[in-house]
């Protein structure tokens, strides 16, 4: 029973600690809300790395990918992250250490970095 927040959008990219502990606290109290009390709360998007599609309404967006150590940008659309190739071995997203947040749920709480290899 463990949940992932992320503390993207949260402080400076230069000091490890966030700055807004206050919307760090915040997405902690959606998660319990959500899992444990089986609230309606908005929380990290994740990924279904089969099919590409979040468990949640997300903010259409074009998105910077790493597929197979080729930059290219995708596109979110509804639950979905198009990418422009048909096949790859590796996907990433926000790999840097201080990555652009580019993937929000409708909420505005960003995704959770990613790297799927097949």
């Amino acid at each position: 029973d463990t949940y992932l927040v992320t503390t993207l959008k949260t402080g400076d990219p230069d000091y490890i600690h966030p700055a807004s502990k206050e919307e760090v606290g915040k997405r902690l109290a959606y998660s319990v809300a959500h899992y444990l009390y089986e609230k309606n709360t908005p929380v990290t998007p994740i990924l279904d790395e089969e099919t590409l599609t979040y468990d949640q309404d997300m903010k259409e967006n074009d998105v910077h990918l790493i597929v197979d150590g080729h930059a290219c940008i995708g596109h979110i659309k509804n639950r979905k992250l198009i990418i422009p190739v048909q096949n790859y071995h590796m996907l990433a997203y926000a790999n840097d250490d201080n990555p652009k947040v580019e993937i929000e749920s409708v909420e505005g709480i960003p995704a959770s970095p990613f790297r799927i290899k097949r």
